[in-house]
Order: structure tokens, then sequence, then C-alpha cells
């Protein structure tokens, strides 16, 4: 043939199709490889490592979603738990991205945990399953708190908490000192 299937042009790259539509079909192809060794590659209620969500908002959870949506993350099952929610998913390093991204973007304490699962037959190295736990404060950026018998306004929230006192005079906290305190 002297022509493309597809698109009728006349330059014929491989066999029946020109070169743009040659490319198309191998990307599309190379595409559904890779989301099907994705899929088969890890029994579905396989899981590395759990997400502990504590005190969350929507705005938490709905990160959360994008987060997992985005990245097409297994999650092996979502438990309510008393004060949170806790997801179990089936890579570490996203679930401390997604820890560390929560404390970013609406401050609190993530605290990561290895816990030894097995030894692997096939390499005989150790399989650790991680716990990444998000607490979120219950307090937000603008609100009044009581810090050691002092009125501090909360100015930002990251891996620090900056306020302001009534006296004008900045001020940070670690959140490790305000759990101390039972402030959190």
């Amino acid at each position: 043939m002297d022509f493309c299937v597809k698109c009728g042009k006349k330059n014929v790259y491989d066999e029946s199709l020109c070169k743009e539509c040659y490319e198309h079909e191998y990307l599309k192809e190379k595409k559904k490889k890779k989301k099907v060794r994705k899929e088969l590659a890890k029994h579905p209620l396989y899981f590395e490592a759990i997400l502990q969500l504590r005190n969350p908002d929507k705005k938490v959870l709905r990160l959360v979603d994008e987060a997992i949506e985005s990245k097409e993350m297994g999650v092996a099952k979502v438990e309510k738990v008393t004060n949170g929610y806790d997801f179990y998913l089936a890579d570490q390093k996203f679930a401390q991205q997604v820890g560390k991204k929560l404390r970013s973007k609406f401050g609190g304490v993530v605290k990561v945990t290895a816990k030894l699962f097995s030894v692997s037959r096939q390499t005989g190295k150790e399989v650790y399953r991680v716990t990444v736990l998000y607490r979120k404060p219950s307090f937000k950026v603008g609100d009044v708190i009581v810090i050691k018998g002092e009125k501090v306004k909360i100015k930002s929230m990251a891996k620090d908490i900056v306020g302001v006192l009534e006296s004008g005079r900045k001020v940070k906290y670690r959140f490790k000192e305000l759990e101390r305190l039972k402030i959190i």
C-alpha cells in the first residue's frame, strides 16, 4: 500500500501506517501495557503502608483522594476509626509524600514508623511496613489559643507554629511542645 490506512496520507512509515499514526498507536499500546502491569503486579489486598489521618476535615480528605487518584495508587482498604481514617496503601514512599504534603499545607504532626513485616524469600531482604500518622491540630490559622497563660494568635503552621502575643511579640512553638502541654 502507498497510503496510510488511518489518515490517508501518502507517506507510509510502517507497513500500512504513516509515522504520526504509528507513533500514536504505539504510545497507546505502551500505556495500556504499563497500566496492566501495575494492576497485576500486586495482589489487591497487598499494602506496604498505612496512612493514618486523625481529626481530618473535608479539605484533608479531598487532598488525599486527589493524590491517590492522580498517582493511580492501589488502596487495599479504608477503615474509619473513632477519630479519623486509615488508608492501606501499596507504596511506602507515596504515603510519606502525602504526609509531608499534608503537614506543609495544613500544619500538624507527621510521624513515620516502620515495622518489620517479613523477609523476602527471593532476595533475603527485610520487608518493612510503614505507618504514617498525620494529626491535624484542633486550631487553624487566625485562631486565638492560650499557651502557658498567654493568648496567642496563630499566624502560620507548617513544621512549627508561628503566632503573635497580645503584646505584639512573635513566638514560635514546635508541635511536640504543644502536645506535651496538652493543647493539641
